[in-house]
């Protein structure tokens, strides 16, 4: 065959498969051909503008409506801050999605994708609505992708659905938006622990060593380890909730639990039992004279430790310069003396490298102060008028009697 003719052939072939694939995306929707598009086009620009946030489950039951308030996050159905970051996980990750295929836009196999309307009582997927910066902005997430990284989505009110390119789990729980994080107090700061319920009581303190240990062991009875104490006395550590719920005047008592910081602050709780859960509401105090003796004991310790440390210092430069190992100072040959290193420290304790506590004691005194009553104030404003749901690994501890805490008896 002629070259000039093979050239020729190729050039219809390449023709004909053009006209193929031109009249065959004539025949496909429109949706299909723009499937690279944003799962929710726009949100990524909105994001910081978003006011409030409402999920939405099946038969239009609500979820949680998130609101933006003095800077941070409000869980309305429970008047309690919400989890701001959880918030915006999920908002970033579909804001950040995007589409990757066309799915049906048959409403018959919505259910199929998870991406029924929820006004269904059936519909298993979740809807936001977003509200702020703009028009208000909506989408349906389905079911996830069960052969890789995807999940169902669709738009309210129409009629097609997309399979875009991230995980996206809404929570569909209440409390699951409360932000959980209620106290960290580290157990140094604490002092002592009395736990009581009727006529049992457990009191828990420190030993010489600074080691925590139960105080009223019956006679002749021994605490079941050196340890026992640790997880009571740490109950306010790392210390977060199940839910939250209103204060009831008339709420049981039924365990009350006290805990005094070395600092001055004392935290509060009693607790009550409801559906087999524990429930508790806290209180936190201080007490100023008592905070001020322990600001004063530290700011002792900080300046005899600053004082020791230019003492040191001092006396290794004085070495050195006998030595001849070190460089004289700009003009000290026209410095006096000093008399031993012991001067030079206290000279040296008015420096700008010397901490606050040794400068200036009274102001150091008044900030720390200040701080914590700011502490006191920020719990008080969480525990006001609300009781608290405790995980039951801190229900555990905080319900143990006496007896759970000493061996067997023989």
């Amino acid at each position: 065959m002629k070259p000039r003719i093979l050239i020729g052939l190729l050039v219809a072939a390449v023709l004909v498969i053009c006209l193929a694939l031109w009249l065959d995306a004539g025949r496909k929707p429109a949706a299909e051909l723009s499937m690279t598009g944003p799962a929710l086009p726009g949100l990524l620009e909105r994001l910081e503008s978003i006011e409030e946030v409402r999920i939405t489950r099946a038969g239009d039951a609500r979820v949680a409506t998130l609101k933006r308030v003095d800077g941070g996050w409000q869980l309305e159905e429970k008047s309690y801050p919400a989890d701001a970051d959880a918030l915006r996980r999920v908002l970033l990750n579909i804001a950040q999605a995007k589409r990757l295929e066309a799915k049906t836009s048959n409403p018959e196999l919505y259910s199929k994708l998870g991406v029924s309307d929820v006004s269904k009582e059936d519909a298993a997927g979740v809807q936001l609505e977003l509200l702020g910066g703009g028009e208000p902005m909506a989408l349906i997430v389905g079911s996830n992708y069960s052969q890789g990284t995807g999940t169902y989505v669709r738009t309210p009110g129409e009629a097609q659905s997309w399979l875009i390119g991230s995980n996206v789990a809404v929570e569909t729980k209440t409390n699951n938006w409360l932000k959980k994080d209620l106290l960290d107090v580290q157990p140094n700061r604490v002092a002592r622990v009395e736990v009581t319920a009727d006529k049992d009581k457990v009191e828990i303190g420190r030993n010489e060593d600074g080691d925590f240990r139960v105080l009223n062991l019956p006679k002749g009875r021994e605490a079941s380890s050196d340890f026992v104490a640790d997880a009571t006395a740490g109950l306010l550590q790392g210390l977060r909730i199940d839910d939250v719920g209103a204060a009831k005047a008339d709420a049981a008592v039924e365990r009350s639990a006290k805990f005094e910081l070395i600092d001055g602050i004392t935290v509060e709780l009693s607790a009550h039992m409801l559906e087999n859960q524990t429930w508790v509401s806290l209180s936190a105090a201080l007490n100023e004279e008592q905070a001020v003796q322990h600001i004063s004991a530290e700011q002792a310790k900080q300046t005899e430790a600053w004082q020791a440390e230019q003492t040191a210092k001092a006396e290794d430069e004085q070495a050195a310069a006998a030595d001849g190992s070190a460089e004289a100072e700009t003009g000290a040959s026209e410095a006096e003396p000093v008399a031993n290193a012991s001067d030079a420290a206290v000279g040296d304790a008015g420096s700008a490298q010397a901490p606050l506590a040794v400068t200036d004691p009274e102001a150091d005194r008044d900030a720390k102060l200040q701080a914590l009553r700011d502490e006191v104030a920020a719990w008080q404003a969480l525990f006001q008028g609300r009781v608290f749901q405790l995980p039951s690994f801190k229900a555990a501890n905080l319900n143990r009697k006496l007896e759970d805490y000493l061996k067997p008896k023989e």
